[in-house]
């Protein structure tokens, strides 16, 4: 069982390791989302709520390494990684509000 367990050991060390999303990342996220919302939609603070849970779960969802995700989009602007942020803008405005998003604008 000794060859096993260090097959094992060297497995999981080879293995690439997958960064995750801290709660400060997604925090820092959603709270990036939520002041154009309240501004643009004062009435409707829980739909935007809703609206910011959806776009920021779907980013980590789909870019499960917020550094990498953050440094692809802002520094590299990635056009895959914009056309994947306008799907999930359009998506979760769609569930939402019922319309589609305009085009974003990124910094």
């Amino acid at each position: 069982m000794k060859p096993f367990a260090s097959a094992l050991i060297v497995l999981f060390l080879a293995a690439p390791t997958r960064a995750e999303w801290t709660k400060k990342n997604y925090a820092t996220e959603y709270g990036q989302c939520t002041p154009a919302c309240y501004k643009n939609n004062p009435k409707a603070h829980d739909k935007c709520d809703n609206y910011c849970h959806c776009v920021t779960g779907d980013m980590q969802t789909q870019f499960p390494d917020h550094d990498q995700f953050v440094r692809e989009v802002v520094a590299q602007r990635r056009t895959d990684y914009l056309t994947a942020l306008q799907k999930i803008a359009n998506n979760c405005n769609r569930h939402i509000w019922g319309t589609s998003v305009r085009r974003l604008k990124l910094p």
